[in-house]
């Protein structure tokens, strides 16, 4: 949707939902007074009739509006909830308001006889007349919430899959590292094996090892280690008896 034509629309259902709003507005304020608005300007009946009128177009808008941003955002944001309870409320409101005056119609008998009997009767006509003062407000709330600028949740949702795919790439590089250094490890005691076993004479007194006997031998002649009282040991076979073979 062209942000644009998005914000034209959204503005316009708003103005709609003042001047829908406007008729018993101006009734109410003048009743503040002591003014009988309805008798001062008769044209305001007609003018809150034709306002039921809008309201229904309206609603019908905003609501085609308000889900055409659903559509747009990830169900499981805070956006897309919010906007979604203004949504049930929009829709609700018709049937709470438009419910007694069919009532009204099929028993023959004005709203106000309707609501004459009892307490129970009285409170359904306080939240009936509570729901179509609101019914605009809540339209003016709803896509009010609605008009967000496109293209700054998508600049958002660009930010937030960066900073994913940032994430995603350390635990990748982190991943890759530990690999590396479990194959370097891997390689050095394969070095060591193969190193010990290319000199198997090691010298007990000192980390020095050789290939042959005799170059332990001769090693051992002058060795520090052997110096300090250090005691030959020989790995893979003793020296004594190689020496005295060769």
């Amino acid at each position: 949707m062209n942000n644009k034509k998005s914000h034209k629309q959204a503005a316009a259902l708003k103005f709609a939902a003042v001047v829908i709003a406007a008729p018993r507005y101006i009734g109410a304020f003048g009743a503040n007074i002591g003014i009988k608005a309805l008798e001062l300007v008769p044209g305001l009946a007609y003018a809150e009739m034709g306002s039921g009128f809008a309201m229904a177009l309206l609603e019908g808008f905003a609501l085609a509006f308000i889900l055409g941003k659903l559509r747009l955002l990830n169900p499981a944001s805070h956006q897309y909830k919010t906007l979604h309870r203004f949504a049930w409320g929009i829709a609700l409101t018709l049937p709470v308001i438009g419910l007694p005056y069919l009532l009204s119609e099929q028993q023959g008998v004005s709203i106000s006889s309707l609501f004459a009997n009892g307490w129970l009767a009285f409170s359904l006509q306080v939240l009936w007349s509570l729901t179509t003062l609101i019914a605009p407000v809540l339209v003016v709330m709803a896509v009010g919430y609605a008009d967000v600028d496109e293209t700054e949740r998508d600049a958002q949702l660009a930010e937030q899959a960066a900073i994913v795919r940032q994430v995603e790439l350390e635990q990748e590089v982190a991943q890759a590292a530990q690999v590396a250094t479990a194959k370097q490890k891997k390689l050095l005691i394969k070095q060591d094996i193969e190193q010990a076993a290319s000199k198997p004479f090691a010298c007990a007194a000192c980390p020095k090892s050789f290939g042959t006997a005799k170059g332990l031998d001769g090693h051992q002649a002058h060795c520090p280690g052997r110096a300090n009282g250090k005691q030959k040991v020989l790995i893979g076979e003793d020296t004594e008896t190689t020496s005295r073979n060769l």
